[in-house]
């Protein structure tokens, strides 16, 4: 440990000015260290570490302040902070502590315990509504697992310079927001926690921002068709989107709805067919009713697509699609990577394995054209079909083989205990004659890969 000479004050000094990013665990010991070094500082009014520019707080330990952390560190150069804490609130005093040392402070991630309703929850929100005035500067919120009231949500609405935005919305609470109209107009990225669709749907009437290019949001309360359309609706309001999810909980999931009102249609879809910058679009536990003329509408309109998933997390449904409906995807969206989607597939056929391998190779043979030729792509390397029913995997394989030619991958992770064994089948089949290179055999038991790309938490800022 330093000394409190002079000497050693000029070494640590040296030190400390260099020091621009933080991102380490906290311990009580720490604590205890960095107490000592702040109230024995020779100048009490120069932050300890003057050139702190990025700050990540991970409090692991439970006994830890979060506000002495802040009362050490933070200093009017901080323009990041994450603090991950996990247990308990994001208490007043640590909001009181950035609103008066913080002033440049442009990005703020804040992962906090689930607090609903309570009264520290309560607490933590009016600090924050306090703090909001004070940082004109603020580019991203990222403000985890904490409802806001509409109150904080209108007044972050306000931030001349807010581009992203991670949020929590209460249920029932936002129906004034849509009365606003003028509210974030520099806002890019949203991605929000709802209980119900309409009050993203209300937050949405209320943005006014121009340049809004992604929108994720998860609901606990499956929407019916007609509140889903709305949101498109909505969302279709910026020609510049290019990544849509909207996912619902593991609750709804578990117990979705497929009576006819809950069922979205492509009449409540078409919204969609508005957004020609699309490049990533979930819609992964929504029940479908679909037709290939709709597909081939979005294909068209939408040809910068890269991550389409459709419907795969809906069991034993078909979306009212057919293999043939992805065609166009392979003609109109040259960059499509991953396709996840449900769909209805060939029946199997009266004939013996030989004949079938020879028939799927005589299909290969027939279509085995160079790279670029109109109606093949070259870019999908994973295709997930859900919980189609795969009873003739070698019609599947020729038909992949012939339009989709470099996947790498086909998943049914959905439908496991119906058709793995054809599913293997068909991935052995794609090696053996597909043009993609050899990979490893699907992994039954692992996630499936657009719940891993699609997951309800939100990732860190950059």
């Amino acid at each position: 440990m330093f000394g409190r000479d002079s000497q050693s004050w000029a070494l640590f000094r040296s030190h400390s000015r260099r020091v621009r990013t933080i991102l380490t665990k906290w311990t009580s010991d720490d604590i205890a260290y960095l107490q000592v070094l702040y109230r024995c500082r020779p100048d009490q009014k120069e932050p300890l570490l003057p050139g702190l520019q990025d700050l990540t707080l991970l409090m692991v330990d439970p006994t830890v302040d979060v506000a002495t952390l802040l009362e050490a560190l933070v200093n009017p150069n901080l323009h990041i902070l994450r603090i991950v804490y996990l247990r308990e609130c994001f208490t007043s005093p640590s909001f009181d502590i950035l609103r008066l040392k913080a002033p440049r402070l442009q990005k703020l991630q804040v992962k906090l315990a689930k607090l609903g309703g309570s009264s520290a929850g309560a607490a933590a929100n009016r600090s924050l509504l306090s703090l909001i005035p004070n940082f004109s500067l603020l580019t991203t919120l990222l403000y985890i697992d904490t409802i806001l009231p509409t109150t904080v949500i209108v007044h972050l609405g306000t931030l001349p310079h807010l581009k992203v935005l991670n949020a929590a919305l209460g249920s029932g609470s936002t129906s004034t927001l849509a009365e606003q109209r003028t509210l974030f107009p520099k806002l890019r990225r949203l991605w929000l926690a709802a209980i119900d669709a309409a009050d993203v749907a209300d937050l949405l009437e209320a943005i006014s921002s121009t340049s809004l290019e992604s929108l994720y949001f998860v609901v606990k309360v499956q929407p019916k068709s007609t509140l889903f359309g709305r949101c498109l609706d909505l969302a279709a309001r910026h020609p510049q989107l290019s990544q849509l999810n909207i996912h619902y909980s593991r609750e709804v999931r578990v117990r979705t709805n497929l009576t006819l009102e809950y069922i979205v249609d492509s009449v409540a879809l078409q919204p969609l067919l508005k957004l020609p910058h699309l490049t990533n679009l979930g819609l992964r536990d929504t029940p479908l009713q679909l037709n290939d003329d709709f597909i081939h509408s979005l294909a068209t309109s939408a040809s910068q697509l890269r991550e389409l998933v459709l419907g795969t997390s809906v069991r034993q449904r078909t979306s009212g699609l057919t293999m043939e409906g992805l065609k166009p995807l392979a003609l109109h969206c040259p960059k499509l990577y991953l396709l996840a989607m449900t769909f209805a597939t060939p029946p199997a056929r009266e004939s013996t394995l030989k004949s079938k391998l020879n028939w799927v190779f005589d299909r290969h043979q027939q279509h085995a054209v160079t790279d670029g030729e109109e109606g093949r792509s070259t870019s999908l390397r994973f295709l997930d079909i859900g919980s189609s029913r795969i009873q003739d995997p070698e019609a599947v394989t020729a038909f992949v083989t012939r339009y989709f030619p470099n996947v790498q991958e086909i998943s049914d992770l959905w439908d496991l205990f119906l058709s793995h064994k054809n599913i293997g089948k068909l991935n052995r089949l794609i090696r053996k004659w597909g043009q993609g290179e050899a990979q490893e055999y699907v992994k039954y038991h692992s996630r499936p890969l657009a719940e891993v790309l699609f997951s309800e938490t939100a990732p860190l800022m950059n």
